[in-house]
């Protein structure tokens, strides 16, 4: 089983789980673009994730990964 926290923790750009054995998954994904840009709100959210993952003791680890299929981020 997994809890979704993305609209817990205002996130657009990523889709945040955290599946029931403590791994994290952050899949960054902007919507209705072909890449994943770099921009600053993007490393904001990601400033989020992070925080939750350090402060979360049920986290063990977390896996980023792109939710675009030909590349992960540009810029």
């Amino acid at each position: 089983m997994t809890t979704d926290r993305s609209a817990e923790l205002g996130l657009e750009n990523f889709r945040f789980s955290i599946y029931d054995d403590g791994v994290a998954l952050a899949t960054l994904d902007i919507p209705d673009e072909t890449h994943n840009t770099l921009s600053s709100g993007l490393i904001a959210e990601l400033e989020r994730v992070l925080e939750l993952c350090e402060t979360d003791t049920g986290i063990r680890a977390l896996v980023i990964a792109s939710g675009k299929p030909n590349s992960f981020i540009v810029g």
